[in-house]
């Protein structure tokens, strides 16, 4: 896919950074535009992840991805 083909189908970017490791490592989730309404073909770190997932879906995938952060603030704040 052409750079400028792959700016037109994108639709949103997330980037998470992790500290955990002592050095920051960053993750790059990009969601182009697919065949479906409200849906997106998701790449992690440049790689397909999948097709046609919803957004709920990847906010899911991502908090599942990182459970102790999760457990932490709600420890902290819960």
């Amino acid at each position: 896919m052409s750079p400028g083909h792959f700016m037109l189908k994108l639709r949103r970017v997330i980037e998470i950074t992790d500290y955990d490791t002592g050095r920051p490592m960053v993750h790059r989730i990009e969601l182009l535009k697919c065949d479906r309404i409200d849906c997106y073909d998701a790449f992690i770190d440049g790689v397909l992840w999948k097709r046609r997932v919803g957004w709920s879906n990847v906010l899911t995938a991502i908090r599942k991805a990182i459970p102790r952060l999760a457990e932490r603030i709600y420890f902290c704040c819960g």
